[in-house]
């Protein structure tokens, strides 16, 4: 049964923007789901999603922006590798334009500690996400977690006729001690690394008038 779920999802090129707009009630109850079933070493949960809605398309034009620059540097600028006018084809995120919901998931500092983990923390059992030079060298563990917190999403979500895509499509910097934000100025609230971008939308569409 999860087996025929999971095979229901696909890449979504570009969302139908005639489709009803998922309530924000519903959105927030998938997060609170997929967060409940996603492990974390160590309960710190080291990783936070931010929730962009269907009222600010200015933040998702200038996330789009951030993914067709890192497709510049990576292509270094070869246009047919972004947007092909012959065949009319369109970057893979451009979805991130037409959905309704944009998820950017990144990395937090953690904390506050549980009643547990402060006395294990007063034992001297080190949480590495909860020091800021621990939580450059847990970037891998917290990737893998925003992976997996991602997956179940996607799973929750099909089950509503809700759709979803992902990209990783911006710039990574894994150097130490900081994480260049500098892409990311248009939206001041994103103030950790990156790790992955979800878009979603409703499968279900308006009622012809």
């Amino acid at each position: 049964m999860i087996y025929e779920v999971l095979k229901k999802h696909k890449h979504v090129m570009e969302y139908n923007e005639e489709a009803d707009i998922i309530k924000k009630s519903d959105i927030v109850h998938l997060l609170r789901q997929a967060w409940d079933i996603t492990p974390s070493k160590n309960n710190i949960m080291a990783w936070q999603v931010f929730v962009i809605g269907p009222e600010n398309q200015n933040y998702k034009n200038a996330v789009y922006d951030i993914c067709s620059e890192n497709e510049d540097r990576s292509n270094r600028k070869n246009k047919n590798a972004d947007v092909d006018k012959t065949i009319g084809r369109k970057p893979a995120y451009a979805n991130i334009k037409s959905c309704q919901y944009l998820l950017i998931i990144t990395q937090r500092l953690g904390g506050p500690l549980n009643g547990y983990q402060q006395r294990q923390w007063d034992k001297g059992i080190f949480y590495d996400p909860c020091t800021e030079d621990g939580l450059v060298s847990s970037r891998e563990n917290i990737a893998v977690e925003c992976g997996i917190f991602g997956a179940n999403f996607r799973a929750l979500a099909i089950e509503r006729g809700i759709d979803t895509s992902f990209t990783a499509n911006f710039k990574k910097d894994s150097g130490h001690p900081n994480y260049d934000l500098s892409d990311w100025k248009k939206l001041p609230f994103v103030n950790r690394r990156v790790n992955l971008i979800m878009t979603i939308v409703n499968l279900k569409f308006k009622k012809l008038r």
